[in-house]
């Protein structure tokens, strides 16, 4: 088995011991971006998982603000919820979903093993495979907010900041999720098996796609906590300024609000690296 650390190094059992090389964590943008234009390339001729990455979350958006009943909820709501769940479908599918698929191609294809026993850095490697999904979903979030203005009405965020926190912040979280989740996917068809679980939990975030008003308090209580959660509080927090409790804050209530999802953020970033050094593999099984 072959891991994040994996080098040449033997040991007893495995044949390779996880040791780490102080170059694994240095970032050659030149490097980097010239991969990553190849696997924008890549993305561009795969129809489907274009579909999955750039059409699917706004159809998504478009779908459940037709479908979710009006509430009376202001203007600044109406465009909080629309981009929430452009955004969130774009995390889900444009970013997990896709990554898991294209880290576990290039995995049996080989692809990986040649560039980690290249000059290719382990960050040069997964930056560059993360960054076509990753752009795709920024896009996605900006036009959910010109979105938003068109189709609900003008509105001014109370916070931008921390909107945009909650995007680049939730991106790389689910980024390292799919990372993880590639090691349990054997092939690119076991893929739509193999993600379900952790689609189910990240929808789970109170106020994606189910309104947070509907579930009970128990169990907003623990789903506070889930990974998906703090990305949904840090945009109503910028977006409209309204706390779980529903109070609406100002700027600087917002900040004091932002403190326990930036934590519950950061918390799963750092979760996704070690599960990601832990357990992501180089080579198909044997």
């Amino acid at each position: 088995m072959s891991t994040l650390t994996s080098t040449t190094a033997t040991s007893p059992r495995t044949g390779s011991a996880p040791t780490t090389s102080p170059s694994d964590r240095r970032l050659s943008v030149r490097r980097t971006w010239s991969l990553a234009a190849a696997e924008i390339r890549l993305l561009l001729r795969n129809r489907a998982l274009l579909f999955y990455s750039a059409g699917l979350p706004i159809l998504g958006g478009l779908f459940m603000l037709r479908v979710l009943p009006d509430s009376g909820d202001t203007t600044q709501m109406q465009a909080t919820r629309l981009i929430i769940t452009i955004t969130g479908f774009a995390l889900l599918f444009g970013v997990y979903y896709s990554l898991v698929s294209t880290f576990v191609a290039r995995r049996q294809d080989l692809v990986l093993k040649r560039l980690r026993s290249g000059e290719s850095s382990v960050l040069d490697v997964l930056t560059s495979i993360s960054l076509p999904s990753m752009l795709t979903m920024i896009v996605q979030a900006v036009v959910a907010a010109v979105l938003a203005a068109v189709l609900v009405g003008t509105y001014t965020p109370v916070n931008v900041a921390l909107v945009v926190v909650a995007v680049l912040g939730g991106g790389v979280v689910v980024a390292l999720l799919a990372a993880v989740s590639s090691a349990f996917s054997s092939t690119v068809e076991s893929v739509q098996v193999t993600t379900l679980p952790l689609i189910l939990v990240l929808m789970a975030a109170p106020g994606f796609a189910v309104p947070a008003s509907v579930m009970p308090d128990t169990f907003l209580a623990v789903a506070r906590f889930l990974p998906m959660s703090p990305v949904v509080e840090l945009i109503e927090l910028g977006i409209a300024g309204v706390d779980r409790s529903g109070e609406v804050l100002d700027l600087a209530g917002t900040f004091s609000a932002a403190a326990l999802p930036f934590v519950v953020l950061v918390a799963w970033g750092a979760i996704g690296v070690w599960a990601t050094i832990r357990y992501f593999r180089w080579e198909p099984r044997r």
